[in-house]
């Protein structure tokens, strides 16, 4: 009796083990024909093919990332493999971040502080629902700019109401380097590696309420360019931080 329930239970075992090595297995062949479809879609060539297996190993990476995100259909963004895929961390902060903020600009914001910034939209009393500068061909000659007060949704909406606005933000995490699309409200802090602009805001269906950002990434990132991200998260600082350091050009 003894030796059948061991004969039993090293089958199962047996039987989990090749399981788990077939799921690998299964994944290690779909992500190399993924990177190779990949590379046709983005153009990448290696010099050599050390150089494309290790592109291959931060690639597969990222995809795993990506699926495994995907997998959960409660979230409101999706995610996907793009241009950045195959760079670690440290390249990709290298190359596609780099906001430096002046020492002395970010600090605790306060009432007084406030009150001798100028801030020309502080009276706005109706911002409305939505606005997207997009539509409107507001492009125009700079001669100067402002700032908005610090850790201030509500006065980042009024100024946006009026124009676009360039803001500092946290954007180096996976998740947000992989957005492909949907209201983003994933984890970041608010280092402010990098500066957006926002362009526009509005409402979704469900009623969460969001900014309409456009970064520098190419049209290959996020909707075309541009990402969607939660507004009015409760946090003075905005989602990653966007509410801390917010500049608008005068004309």
């Amino acid at each position: 009796m003894a030796s059948t329930i061991f004969l039993i239970l090293t089958i199962l075992l047996s039987s989990r083990t090749l399981e788990g090595t077939s799921r690998g297995d299964t994944f290690e062949v779909s992500a190399t024909e993924k990177h190779e479809q990949w590379m046709a879609r983005f153009q990448r060539v290696y010099s050599d093919e050390s150089e494309k297996r290790n592109s291959f190993d931060v690639f597969k990476k990222n995809l795993e990332f990506v699926e495994r995100f995907n997998m959960n259909k409660n979230k409101p963004y999706k995610l996907d493999v793009n241009d950045f895929s195959d760079l670690t961390d440290d390249e990709f902060r290298a190359t596609h971040t780099g906001l430096v903020v002046p020492k002395g600009i970010i600090g605790s914001s306060t009432s007084e502080s406030d009150k001798m910034m100028p801030f020309r939209y502080g009276n706005v009393s109706d911002a409305g629902e939505s606005m997207d500068w997009r539509q409107q061909g507001a492009v125009t000659p700079v001669s100067g700019y402002e700032t908005v007060p610090m850790n201030n949704e509500e006065a980042l909406l009024r100024a946006v109401s009026q124009q676009p606005v360039s803001v500092g933000i946290e954007g180096i995490g996976d998740a947000f380097r992989h957005y492909s699309g949907g209201i983003f409200d994933g984890e970041c802090g608010t280092d402010l590696h990098h500066a957006v602009t926002i362009v526009g805001y509005g409402v979704s269906e469900e009623g969460t309420k969001y900014w309409v950002v456009k970064n520098s990434w190419g049209q290959t990132w996020g909707e075309g360019g541009y990402m969607r991200i939660k507004r009015d998260v409760g946090a003075p600082e905005g989602m990653c931080g966007l509410a801390i350091l917010g500049f608008y050009p005068l004309a």
